[in-house]
């Protein structure tokens, strides 16, 4: 398994500031991707089960990642870090 952590995501929500941070514990960076986009729903958006994440292909070009530990059992994860913007 392996972190992605993808930075500045300009579709990260449908709140009112662009984007902030993603983070996924995934097998493989496709996997990420789908897992980000798929299967997570804006945490504030009450009662839309329409996910909001995209990810370009660029940003997922440019995505870091970091293997973990072999010798331990990790699950599939996704952290979402929205800008909260300056109010």
């Amino acid at each position: 398994m392996n972190v992605y952590i993808f930075e500045n995501i300009d579709e990260l929500t449908d709140r009112y500031h662009e984007g902030g941070g993603l983070v996924v514990i995934a097998n493989n960076k496709r996997r990420a991707k789908k897992i980000a986009e798929e299967y997570i729903h804006d945490p504030w958006d009450y009662g839309n089960e329409k996910p909001h994440i995209k990810l370009s292909d660029e940003e997922h070009k440019v995505a870091k990642s970091y293997k973990l530990d072999p010798l331990k059992k990790y699950k599939e994860a996704v952290f979402v870090f929205p800008d909260a913007g300056c109010c």
